[in-house]
């Protein structure tokens, strides 16, 4: 035969008794017959027998001719195999090609079905090999062949209907959990980023770090995580918790600009109530100066410091002694009762603050009555251990200077007992945090 030779596949692949058809025994003899360098395969069917299709296709590929196959019209189903058989492809313009999973009619019980269910995966993994020779990605071609989906068309569903869900998000106003949480993520980023760049005015700094805490609140239900906690004192925001138990910020209050004049007309009292435990000091013995001993004093997030530093059970302990409890062991065994569980003296609502000063005390008061206890009543005191009264100090003065944001509201000067009387005023203003006094 001419080299030029054009073999066809017309029909249905596979014996049939209705439709023209062509099967592999036939065309296989045919295959075999030509001796020639050069076939070309004309290919125009729907697909047909699995079986006749594979014993096709393998015939082409041992063939000692370069073989191509040329798509005139349809290779659907298994005819889409037999045109990979070729070494070379070719489709016209308008040609089309279709591959599917391997399906079948068939009768009879369940046995006989879960049967047949495993002959088709058979065939699929035997396509699956012969399409992969032009693929190269075998893989593929079985997920194809066995549900009918290819991973591109997984990707584009799962794609799709992200898309969907991502539609309805927007319709209904709100975000989805991974949004929230890609949002918070982003918006912490900015922050350091923006901090760590030194160019950021204190305002807008502070306005970054609350969109970030906010967009974290907003991706934890609610709940304000610990980084916010810890940081919100320090960029001027306090945390508050709304009906439905989720977390807000708010600015603290730190409108000062009457306090100053507030605090003028407080220590004018504290000046009198100087004179007038002086007084009774001196008339009458035994009476500790509530002053005794207290230095400049600072009020700073959860602690205060007074003549030492409060925030330790060691300052507690020498406050003590100061106040007339002159033995070291019951010095120290008071100042315990101050501490919390980790050690640490809380200067509101810590156990011997409590015990000893009741609610609304300050922490100086909780100590000096503790101290008048162990020195005038001996609680705690053994016969042995002794008690000295404390000499006031009545020459001191205490400067008080009220600043916020770098603002300054004015100064107040007092003496020793005044500053006394203005911790308790102090106490009630627990928000405004950058009052300092020294």
């Amino acid at each position: 035969m001419p080299p030029d030779v054009q073999p066809g596949i017309y029909g249905d692949i596979g014996e049939s008794w209705w439709n023209e058809t062509v099967s592999a025994g036939n065309f296989v003899r045919e295959l075999n017959e030509l001796d020639v360098d050069a076939i070309s395969v004309r290919i125009n069917s729907i697909g047909g027998s699995v079986p006749d299709g594979l014993a096709i296709f393998n015939a082409m590929r041992r063939h000692k001719a370069t073989i191509t196959t040329e798509v005139d019209g349809m290779a659907f189903s298994i005819a889409s195999l037999i045109a990979m058989g070729g070494d070379k492809v070719h489709m016209a313009s308008n040609a089309m090609l279709m591959i599917h999973a391997p399906w079948t009619y068939a009768a009879g019980n369940s046995a006989e079905f879960r049967e047949l269910a495993d002959q088709l995966d058979s065939w699929a993994a035997a396509m699956s090999t012969s399409y992969a020779m032009k693929t190269g990605d075998q893989p593929a071609m079985l997920a194809l062949l066995t549900d009918g989906n290819s991973a591109a068309d997984n990707a584009r569903r799962q794609k799709e209907a992200a898309a969907e869900i991502a539609a309805a998000f927007e319709r209904a106003g709100i975000q989805t959990k991974e949004s929230l949480k890609v949002a918070a993520s982003t918006a912490l980023a900015d922050f350091e980023k923006i901090k760590a760049s030194g160019q950021a005015t204190s305002e807008g700094l502070q306005a970054a770090w609350k969109r970030a805490a906010d967009a974290a609140i907003a991706a934890n239900d609610g709940v304000a995580p610990a980084w916010v906690q810890a940081q919100a004192s320090a960029q001027k925001y306090q945390l508050a918790i709304d009906e439905a138990g989720r977390a807000t910020l708010k600015l603290a209050n730190t409108d000062l600009s009457g306090v100053a004049n507030g605090l003028n007309d407080a220590a004018q009292a504290a000046g009198n109530y100087a004179k007038a435990v002086a007084q009774a000091g001196a008339a009458t013995p035994g009476i500790i100066d509530p002053s005794q001993k207290i230095k400049s004093t600072q009020v700073s997030g959860e602690t205060r410091s007074a003549g030492t530093d409060l925030g330790s059970r060691t300052g507690v302990a020498a406050f003590l002694k100061a106040a007339g409890v002159s033995d070291e062991a019951a010095a120290r065994r008071i100042a315990n009762e101050f501490a919390d569980s980790q050690g640490n003296i809380p200067y509101f609502n810590n156990p011997g603050q409590k015990k000893y000063g009741g609610d609304g005390s300050t922490l100086s008061q909780a100590l000096l009555k503790a101290a008048e206890q162990y020195t005038f009543d001996g609680i705690g005191r053994r016969p042995d251990q002794g008690a000295t009264i404390p000499k006031p100090e009545s020459t001191r003065t205490v400067r008080v200077n009220l600043e916020v944001n770098g603002q300054g509201y004015g100064s107040i000067n007092t003496d020793a007992a005044g500053a006394d009387a203005l911790d308790n005023l102090l106490s009630a203003l627990e928000s405004a945090r950058s009052v300092t006094r020294h």
